[in-house]
């Protein structure tokens, strides 16, 4: 599913590229801040879109592709960015932030999920 996606052949974006759970400040339900943008740049709008299995479960990745309009070979190429972003979280980060490691653990067992159902 995540070498589904084709190559980015557009002009690139700006992008964030680390729109994980401990960049977004949340105040009230909603999005008040994103901080760390240290990875900032342009390029594959597909990096934003990692938030998808990061952030949400089903539901609210459901609503946040229909509010964005995530066309499938973006979709899919953020899918591999997520699981390929999560996988190496976890041994990095595994002594010294297992609350991060745990994080991206969740986002495999989204992917996972998502792709067995």
């Amino acid at each position: 599913m995540a070498l589904d996606g084709t190559k980015w052949a557009e002009q690139p974006v700006w992008i964030h590229t680390d729109l994980l759970r401990p960049n977004l400040l949340v105040n009230d339900g909603r999005l008040t801040a994103v901080i760390d943008w240290g990875g900032a740049g342009v390029g594959d709008p597909a990096a934003d879109v990692i938030a998808a299995w990061s952030v949400f479960g089903e539901a609210g990745r459901r609503e946040f592709r229909n509010v964005l309009q995530v066309q499938d070979d973006v979709w899919n190429r953020a899918r591999g960015f997520a699981l390929h972003q999560a996988v190496m979280i976890i041994p990095y980060y595994r002594q010294t932030n297992p609350e991060f490691a745990k994080i991206a653990a969740r986002t495999i067992s989204e992917i996972v999920h998502e792709a067995t159902s």
